[in-house]
């Protein structure tokens, strides 16, 4: 029997729910047809866009053959390679530019009669450039090529230094290293022509490398600080000021270098931090030599059983002692003044116990012992009480005759015997870590000692005095100004200044000591006595000066030549007027000196800069110069200093040209270190190069050295964005070639005065964003800001000139009338021209290859871009805020429907109908019109600007809460994300960890499909193994999977795109994990503890993500992760800031417990990049969304170690062979009761480590347990 519920008449309800239904399922039918549709086409067009890669793929390779003589001009009339190479666009200018003598100051086409002098900071021959030079460089040169534009005449004066320590250091290991013999071996007069046969091979280098740089230098001129004329002019200056009294003979302490057995300068000291007892290497001994302690021991009273106990953290100086002082008003020794005591070692020596109020009553035992030859506080302590100056060491730091027992031993070997001594006495208290300040010689690498010596002084208090008020009046700028308080400070608190140096290397000083035959009838006086000395160009004219200064016929004096050489310093601080010929009145002297601009690093602001602003008010009467600029010091990507002995010095030519590891290994083999210094230095390559330096040519080194100098007082070098330049190079490049197609052959430019500019918004905007930029140029060269300079103009021609109105006005160029496209051809003319006039003092060759291609107006006689006259403000009257206002806006819609696009992997370049939603009728007007220049920028076939748009576009917000944009993804272009290859990143994870996931994925119904894959990365080098055990076996096994970038290593932002493409399809991954294992560094033991069920957790949420279908997510931690973990141990909730930049987009999640305990902190952090974790590159991800975790059952999959076989350890044997246990986690958390412990499910407290895993795993896989062992080799 049929039923009867089937045969009654259906109700109007019912008809209607049956209709509703069957109209969703029409629509759903056509939504799958277009899916279909969808699949179809962009299969087409992945197969068509892979096609025109692989085409693209063989680099076109442009070399610059020149078909005429050296020097004469590059020709033009060759069309522009395809993509800008360095190589063929530095080809043969700076020739030409030298030949045609451009860098005189006598050549300008529009000269006035103003001079521009910069001096170069001579380098030291030493060896070739390093980055240092080449920022300096790069700084002066643009300052000397923007004056010469503005029409001045400048003379940018080239030189080198003659480096005295450093070249004779340099000089002898290389005699050693090669003929095994040193100076002394040689004589003076061998070695001296040994340093300057290296002069001559290193100096001609220096030079080339500065042209290479494309210095624009009066080559006629260059001056090296030991040629002869330099030599008068030092012999000269010494001879003045020491007659005048204002240098002078002392016995003063000095820094002294036991190794190179000579004083050295401040400057020359590092003082190397510890906190506490460190065994350092000292040269001259075998085993390393004990620091960071202070020693007690005690002196005898004379005549009593008392004894007074003091400290010392340089034990052997006690040899040296003449007092012990107590403060006058310390009651526990009042008693005690005046008495004597009696030295343990050195008979006969008593000292007495004086009251001085410098010592500290509550410092130590409140008594300090007093040697005035090796201590500076002592020092004086010693003039003030008239005690006798002992000096315990010799020149070669071992122990003077008269230290009884300890008379020839090493000074670090007496230490050690003098604590043996004491004890055995009686007298020795202990020892304990004492913080200190370690002088470092950093020539030589010995430990500085205060040494009393018979030097040579400059006394500086009256010069200083006039140098501090050279600032104030403002005679003298210092820029960036807060070096101005730095100068003060040092200035007024300055010392006399010791010039000698017990080198053979360098100017040997005019002083002459004077001695009498018995004949004289005058008794001799001492070496350090100033009165017995004479200075003089000659021993002729010394031996007069001496005859008439006491009164002594000719033949009755003895003279003695110092052996002595003067500070480099002293030299170079008269670089300013000495290279225009001083003490002689020549042309150069009169008309440019002084000069205007100087330019160094902060580190010698008073060993050099100070010292030439003395030299030259003391010599000359005037300033040096007029403005200093103080750039910051380049350090290395890691923030330390660059050294030859790490390995991370490195040679602007290598960044222009390129290099590859083996070429940086083979240049340290060139160099002068010794062969412990270069295993320590081609390790720090391997670590920072692996892949060698990229080549980014002279004009992308020079603009992203200038692009660094607004980072304060250190740059952090990064080669990548020296590299990224390079890419701005081809930018400018293309927008040339660009132009130049559309200009045509017969293109004639009008004047920039006869320039109009329709009602065009685009047009309007161009010309105001030029002229904008050539104002803000201006500004900042005028006011040193280097940074605001290269900011001004890379903003016009990337954003404003190349990504906006080149865009924008292709259809009309395509399209447009003859009037329209003349009309854009003289605007778009005078931006490139412009353009590149701006650019040329930062980047000389690439903007003279461009220019020399322009045609030219014919008011334009110069023959070269860099003399001809640099654009001013008052000449570019366009600025249009109105024009820009707009653009503006227009802006925001354009920006949103990128972003948008961007997000949408399969559209591709197909246009997209767009909906632009205002929800505001003003704004809604002020786009009205704008929808042909959106639709050209955006890719749009059809432009909308209302109010709601389609139900079925697919909006997005943008940075105006008014307007949103929609496209319409409904068409074919537009692909349903649904069974495609998912890949799933995980950074650094440990490789029993990888091991445990890959069986998940093999036995989970998440995977078993297969569409899910893993891609994994360790920061550590691609021949180790991973971050957190030496799993070697899992590179082995899985090399597909194993990501490294250009450095080697798995830092994702070293990867370059063709790797990324070469191991995730499409070059795209869903979801990107990062374990923060290096934010638990400082608890290594416990450290995989902590990251796997952080790893666990990520991962967990990443699966539930795919499941979901939330894709294309970049998961970063934020805020110590491990730290965070481990203290609050609650993963379940999260936050999730979505945040994108330029460079990149990225969600960042971190826990919200710590978010609620500290709530202000993680508010601050929401905009700014993590703490740990990366900032994923655009080219990476799919798209960008606020991603909500879905709610995925806890420990869906976990990893557990297998520790059953060695209960209470962390089994990491099992783990390096690789051998798991099924995917399962116990929880962990901190717990009160615990005392701060991990609480680990039911088995109550247990340190971290140990007790970490249960041995019975709760299974919340429900899969049997199974122990694998994958075939991986053990790495021997």
């Amino acid at each position: 029997m049929a039923d009867e519920s089937l045969l009654k008449e259906k109700t109007p309800a019912q008809l209607k729910k049956e209709a509703e239904k069957a109209a969703k399922l029409a629509k759903f039918e056509e939504k799958q047809k277009k899916t279909e549709a969808a699949k179809a086409a962009a299969a087409k067009n992945e197969s068509a866009t892979a096609a025109k890669k692989k085409a693209k793929a063989a680099k076109e390779v442009v070399n610059y053959i020149a078909d005429h003589p050296i020097g004469a001009k590059k020709n033009t009339s060759r069309g522009l390679p395809t993509a800008y190479d360095p190589k063929f666009v530095e080809k043969a200018w700076y020739e030409w530019w030298e030949a045609e003598g451009m860098f005189k100051p006598e050549y300008n086409e529009h000269a006035g009669q103003e001079p521009f002098v910069v001096c170069i900071p001579p380098p030291n021959v030493t060896g070739t450039l390093h980055l240092g030079h080449a920022l300096a460089t790069s700084v002066e040169d643009t300052v000397a090529r923007y004056q010469r534009m503005l029409g001045k005449k400048v003379l940018y004066n080239p030189g080198c230094d003659h480096s005295g320590i450093a070249t004779q250091i340099v000089v002898e290991k290389k005699l050693q290293r090669e003929r095994g013999q040193s100076r002394h071996d040689l004589g003076r007069e061998k070695f001296l022509d040994e340093v300057w046969k290296y002069k001559n091979e290193k100096g001609h280098i220096i030079y080339e490398q500065f042209r290479k740089m494309g210095a624009s230098t009066d080559w006629d001129r260059a001056v090296f600080t030991m040629d002869p004329k330099v030599k008068r002019a030092v012999n000269e200056a010494f001879i003045r000021m020491h007659e005048k009294g204002t240098i002078h003979r002392a016995n003063r302490l000095v820094n002294w270098s036991c190794t190179l057995r000579s004083a050295i300068s401040d400057i020359e000291v590092e003082k190397i931090e510890i906190g506490g007892a460190t065994m350092l290497s000292v040269p001259g001994y075998d085993q390393k030599i004990e620091f960071g302690i202070i020693e007690s021991f005690a002196y005898p009273l004379v005549d009593s059983d008392e004894q007074i106990i003091v400290a010392t953290t340089r034990l052997e100086t006690m040899l040296g002692d003449v007092a012990v002082c107590v403060h006058p008003t310390d009651q526990r020794y009042t008693h005690l003044i005046g008495k004597k005591i009696r030295h343990p070692f050195i008979s006969g020596r008593e000292m007495t116990i004086l009251a001085d109020d410098f010592v500290e009553k509550d410092f130590g035992t409140g008594c300090v012992k007093i040697t005035p030859a090796h201590d500076p506080t002592d020092y004086e302590v010693g003039q003030r009480h008239s005690l006798p100056f002992i000096t315990i060491l010799t020149d070669e730091g071992l122990i003077t005759e008269g230290c009884g027992q300890f008379s020839g031993m090493k000074r670090f070997e007496a230490r050690g015997k003098l604590a043996e001594e004491l004890t055995k006495l009686g007298l020795y208290h202990g020892k304990k870590d004492n913080p200190m300040a370690v002088p470092i010689c950093t020539r030589s690498k010995d430990i500085v000692e205060p040494k009393l010596k018979s030097q040579w002084f400059v006394k500086c208090d009256e010069m200083a005095k006039k140098a501090v008020e050279a600032v104030e009046s403002g005679a003298l700028k210092l820029m960036p100004n807060f070096h101005v308080a730095t100068w003060n400070r040092w200035l007024e608190n300055i010392r006399d200044w010791c010039i000698s140096r017990q080198l053979w290397w360098g100017h040997r000083i005019p002083a002459y000591f004077v001695q009498f035959t018995k004949e004289a009838g005058k008794a001799n006086g001492d070496n350090s006595d100033n009165e017995y000395w004479v200075s003089a160009g000659t021993e002729q004219e010394a031996r007069a000066k001496a005859a008439k200064k006491f009164n002594v016929k000719e033949e009755h004096i003895i003279l003695e030549w110092d052996e002595d050489v003067l500070d480099t310093w002293f030299s170079s601080g008269m670089w300013p007027f000495v290279v225009m010929g001083w003490p002689e009145k020549t042309s150069d002297m009169s008309k440019y000196f002084p000069g205007h601009f100087m330019n160094t690093g902060h580190d010698i602001i008073f060993f050099w800069i100070a010292r030439m602003v003395f030299m030259s008010q003391e010599l000359t009467g005037q300033l040096p110069f007029n403005d200093v600029f103080f750039h910051a010091m380049i350090r290395d990507c890691h923030g330390r200093k660059m050294s030859k002995s790490l390995g991370n010095v490195i040679d602007p030519m290598n960044v222009i040209q390129g290099i590859d590891l083996a070429g940086l290994n083979a240049e340290l083999e060139k160099g002068n270190l010794d062969a412990k210094e270069i295993v320590i230095a081609k390790a720090g390559q391997v670590a920072d190069y692996p892949n060698g330096i990229p080549e980014c040519g002279t004009d992308a080194l020079r603009f992203g050295l200038m692009a660094y100098t607004g980072q304060g007082r250190d740059i952090n070098l990064d080669v990548s964005r020296v590299q990224s330049y390079r890419y701005f190079c081809n930018k400018m490049w293309q927008a040339v070639k660009f132009s130049m197609m559309h200009l045509g052959e017969n293109f004639k430019p009008i004047e920039l005065s006869e320039l109009k500019i329709g009602d065009n918004v685009a047009d309007k905007y161009i010309i105001s964003k030029l002229a904008f930029a050539v104002r803000k140029v201006n500004e900042s060269f005028e006011s040193y800001k280097f940074d605001q300079v290269t900011t001004a103009i890379y903003n016009f021609w990337l954003y404003d000139l190349c990504d906006f109105y080149l865009e924008a006005i292709k259809p009309t160029m395509w399209d447009g009338t003859d009037g329209e496209k003349e009309g854009i051809r003289q605007i778009l003319y005078w931006c490139i021209f412009t353009g590149l006039q701006l650019i040329a003092p930062l980047m000389p060759f690439i903007s003279e290859e461009l220019w020399q291609r322009l045609p030219k107006v014919e008011s334009e006689k110069a023959a070269s871009i860099h003399v001809s006259k640099y654009p001013l403000a008052e000449k570019y009257q366009f600025e249009d805020e109105k024009a820009e206002s707009l653009i503006a806006k227009v802006f925001v819609v354009i920006t949103a429907t990128r972003s948008l696009r961007a997000e949408c992997k399969t559209i591709g370049k197909s246009k997209a109908d767009l909906f632009v939603a205002v929800d505001d009728q003003d704004k809604t007007k002020e786009l009205a019109g704008f929808e042909k220049l959106i639709g050209t920028l955006c890719s749009a076939e059809k432009v909308v600007i209302g109010k709601e748009g389609p139900s079925d576009y697919t909006f997005a917000p943008t940075t105006d809460e008014k307007i949103k944009v929609g496209l319409d993804l409904t068409k074919p272009y537009f692909e349903q994300r649904d069974t495609e290859v998912r890949a799933i990143h995980l950074c650094e994870a440990p490789g029993a960890f990888i091991l445990a996931f890959n069986y998940f994925l093999g036995n989970s119904e998440l995977s078993k499909d297969g569409s899910y894959k893993w891609f994994m990365n360790t920061l550590k080098q691609a021949s180790n193994s991973t971050a957190l055990g030496d799993d070697f076996g899992i590179i082995e096994s899985f090399p597909e999977r194993m990501m490294y970038g250009a450095d080697g290593t798995g830092n994702l932002l070293n990867f370059d795109e063709a790797y990324i493409k070469k191991i995730a399809e499409g070059g795209k991954f869903d979801i990107v994990t990062a374990d923060g294992s290096f934010d638990c560094t400082d608890d290594p033991a416990n450290q995989e503890m902590t990251v796997y069920p952080l790893i666990a957790k990520e991962v967990e949420v990443a699966m539930g993500l795919l499941k979901d279908n939330v894709l294309n997510s970049t998961i970063n931690c934020l805020i110590n992760p491990c730290l965070s973990y481990k203290k609050y141990c609650k993963l379940a909730s999260h936050c999730i800031i979505n945040n994108c930049r330029s460079s990149g987009c990225y969600a960042i999640y971190y826990d919200k417990n710590w978010m609620e305990i500290n709530p202000t902190y993680c508010n601050s952090k929401k905009n700014q990049t993590p703490l740990q974790g990366y900032q994923i590159p655009r080219k990476m991800l799919n798209t960008h969304k606020t991603v909500i975790f879905p709610k995925v059952p806890l420990n869906s999959f976990y990893y557990q170690d297998i520790s059953l076989t060695k209960p209470g350890t962390c089994n990491k044997d099992l783990m390096n062979h690789g051998e798991i246990i099924q995917l399962c986690y116990t929880e962990c958390h901190l717990d009160k009761d615990c005392s701060g412990h991990y609480k680990c499910c039911n088995n109550g407290c247990g340190k971290l480590c140990t007790n970490k895993y249960v041995k019975e795993p709760r299974n919340y896989l429900n899969v049997p347990v199974v122990v694998t062992k994958p075939n991986i080799r053990k790495q021997s």
